[in-house]
C-alpha cells in the first residue's frame, strides 16, 4: 500500500506575521508521509524509528491505527494476570520483571519503567494477533531496553503474533532484528524501507565473555 499523509496550514490571525516572515503562504501543504510503501501484509517484526518530528507516530496511526488497543490493567499482582502461573512467570522474565518482589507486585507500585515493561507482558498474555506500540521501550535506560527488546522479539517469534513498534531510539535494530526496518528523516521528509532476512535470528550477546568466577556465583 501507499501511504501519503499531509495537512494545509492556515496560520491563524495572530501567528500571520510568522507565517511571512518565514515564507509561509496560507493553504501550504505540510507533507508529512510522502508516497511511502508499506507491505499489505504485516510482517512478524515491524520496526518504525526515525528523528522526531518525522511523522512515525502519525504513520502508526495511519496504517495500523485499527489494531491499536487499550487493555485494562489487572488489580492483582503481576503473577496473577495470565491464565497460567508459569507461563506468567516465564513471560515476567522475558519483559524484564524477573525478580520475585516484582512477581508479587501490583501495577501501581511499580516505577514507571517497570510499569512500561507491565504492559508489554499484558500484550503477551493477551490474545491479539497484532500488538502495535508507540514510544516503545523509550523510558528504559538503553541496554536495560536492548535487552528487553531481544527478549521480546524472541517471545513473539514463538507465537502467532506479530509487533509494530515505534521509537525515536535507533539503538534497538540488532535487538529486534525486524521484518521490516522503517527509518524518517524529518527536513526535508524522507523515509527508507528495508525488508530484512530473519530466517536466522543471530544472538547481539554472543561475543560476550563470562568469566569462570562469574559462572560459580
Amino acid at each position: 500500500m501507499i501511504i501519503n499523509k499531509s495537512f494545509i496550514v492556515k496560520p491563524h490571525d495572530d501567528g500571520e506575521f510568522i507565517a511571512e516572515a518565514f515564507g509561509i503562504e496560507s493553504g501550504h501543504n505540510n507533507v508529512i508521509l510522502n508516497n511511502i510503501e508499506i507491505p499489505d501484509e504485516i510482517p512478524k517484526v515491524t520496526y518504525i524509528t526515525g528523528e522526531s518530528g518525522c511523522g512515525k507516530s502519525t504513520l502508526l496511526k495511519e496504517v495500523y491505527s485499527k489494531y491499536i488497543q487499550k487493555l485494562e490493567i489487572p488489580r492483582e499482582p503481576l503473577f496473577k494476570w495470565g491464565k497460567d502461573e508459569q507461563e506468567t512467570l516465564k513471560y515476567l522474565s522475558l519483559v524484564g520483571l524477573g525478580d520475585a518482589v516484582l512477581f508479587m507486585s501490583y501495577y501501581d507500585e511499580l516505577s514507571d519503567s517497570q510499569q512500561y515493561r507491565a504492559r508489554l507482558l499484558l500484550e503477551l498474555l493477551n490474545d491479539n494477533e497484532i500488538i502495535v506500540l508507540d514510544e516503545f521501550l523509550s523510558t528504559l535506560d538503553r541496554k536495560t531496553a536492548q535487552s528487553v527488546a531481544y527478549c521480546f522479539q524472541k517471545a513473539i517469534r514463538k507465537t502467532s503474533k506479530k509487533i509494530v513498534v515505534a521509537t525515536a531510539h535507533d539503538d534497538l535494530i540488532d535487538y529486534l532484528q525486524p521484518d521490516l526496518l522503517i527509518k524518517g528523516k524529518a527536513f526535508p521528509s524522507r523515509w527508507e524501507i528495508h525488508r530484512n532476512d530473519t530466517t536466522k535470528i543471530l544472538n547481539p550477546y554472543n561475543d560476550i565473555i563470562i568469566k569462570d568466577e562469574d559462572k560459580n556465583w
